[in-house]
């Protein structure tokens, strides 16, 4: 148990609820729907201090629960909890609210009104695969990523993060380290009496959900030798995942651009955080500066 200093004291009313939401989640006989619901109003309403445990992980490892178990429960719990009160109940598990979560937010609602319409069909992640049908051949396939690579670039321009800008994709420098998909510089103009060192600012584009964590990675890796790194990724990811490259991006100092991936004429980028701006580590930026050179964004 925890070393709480002061246990919460809970009204008669208070009590009664946490007793009824702690019976839930213990005989977990319940809908998913009810199980997940019960856990994130214990952890918002604080009720297991209580008992007297210091946190929630504890007091949820004490009723059987693993801490992953329990970050599950209640990240499935808010994808259901944002739907409409009256289909909330359909959800019947934790693999359908996954699959849920992985549609936008307006499909989500369609989806669960088609499928329980009638009460006569359970919504699952088999019914749910189901209803949303896999790109028929014929259908224009997803532009590839390299396609988004000029307008990007076009873009950091117009935006004025540099004044030159440039499509390095495909490992043209064969330096799996810095070889961004975009790459842009800020040069002195050459009459100016006096010069101030060229910044760099590089990109990594994204197309495919399954690669954001490696996107990450490698815009985060780009700030060896760059002033600004820039991770940009498709608008149409769901909000969980949008919600955690956000958070990861600000605590290390990323920008990071969403954008239509479904159009290569009106890809619509748009800036969600502003980059972070900081000295690059020297050798790293000498190195590479000279193979950015050879793709002339120094002249």
């Amino acid at each position: 148990m925890g070393t709480l200093k002061r246990i919460l004291k809970l009204s008669p009313l208070e009590n009664k609820r946490w007793k009824e939401l702690e019976t839930i989640v213990i005989q977990g006989r319940n809908t998913f729907y009810a199980v997940a619901a019960a856990w994130v109003e214990i952890r918002d309403k604080k009720y297991y201090q209580a008992a007297g445990w210091d946190t929630l992980e504890e007091y949820a490892h004490h009723l059987g629960y693993t801490s992953r178990h329990l970050y599950q429960m209640c990240l499935n719990a808010k994808t259901v909890l944002q739907l409409p009160k009256d289909l909330q109940p359909y959800v019947l598990n934790a693999n359908a609210a996954r699959a849920l979560a992985k549609l936008p937010k307006i499909q989500q609602v369609s989806v669960i009104k088609q499928l329980s319409k009638g009460g006569t069909k359970a919504v699952t992640a088999k019914a749910i695969k189901e209803i949303i049908p896999p790109k028929q051949k014929g259908e224009i396939p997803q532009p590839p990523e390299e396609d988004f690579y000029k307008p990007f670039a076009e873009w950091l321009i117009k935006m004025k993060e540099c004044a030159k800008a440039k499509d390095l994709g495909g490992n043209r420098l064969t330096d799996k380290w810095a070889t961004p998909d975009v790459v842009g510089t800020t040069p002195t103009p050459r009459d100016d009496i006096s010069k101030f060192p060229i910044q760099i600012v590089a990109a990594e584009i994204k197309v495919e959900r399954s690669q954001l964590v490696p996107g990450f990675g490698q815009a985060c890796a780009y700030r060896l030798f760059a002033h600004r790194s820039y991770l940009v990724i498709p608008n149409s990811i769901c909000e969980d995942e949008r919600e955690r490259i956000e958070t990861l991006c600000q605590m290390f100092g990323i920008g990071l651009i969403t954008f239509n991936a479904d159009d290569r004429k009106k890809p619509d980028f748009q800036r969600r955080k502003k980059p972070g701006t900081q000295q690059p580590v020297l050798s790293y930026y000498n190195k590479y500066i000279k193979c950015f050179g050879d793709v002339e964004l120094f002249s």
